[in-house]
């Protein structure tokens, strides 16, 4: 977990920022039982910094998006990749859409991490 970070398992249609949140899945792979292999979803994760106004907002998205550091949702993610025992593990595949996303008409700026989990 990254402290201070707002976890939402929804699309709240208010956020309070910083936040992440956990989207419906992109992807699915199902199990494959002649190979034992473990099912699969590709989950993106909105990370929403600020309101798009905030000047800072892009220096503190940086950081969430960054590989490394104590702000770093990809450190953090391969840090615990199981998450807490939940899954078999995850993968996160760096980030797409730095965007402002608006929500009950307000932007924010964000962006979006898409991460394997399986098992």
């Amino acid at each position: 977990a990254v402290a201070g970070l707002q976890e939402y398992e929804y699309n709240p249609p208010v956020p309070t920022c910083p936040c992440a949140i956990v989207l419906p899945f992109e992807e699915h792979n199902p199990y494959h039982t002649t190979d034992g292999s473990h099912g699969s979803w590709l989950i993106p994760i909105r990370v929403l910094v600020s309101k798009a106004s905030d000047k800072n907002g892009q220096k503190r998205l940086d950081e969430y998006l960054a590989r490394s550091g104590a702000d770093s949702l990809f450190a953090a993610l391969l840090a615990d990749n199981t998450l807490a025992g939940t899954v078999a593990g995850v993968i996160p595949y760096g980030h797409r859409a730095y965007q402002e996303w608006v929500y009950s008409d307000v932007p924010y700026l964000g962006a979006e991490i898409p991460v394997r989990v399986w098992g």
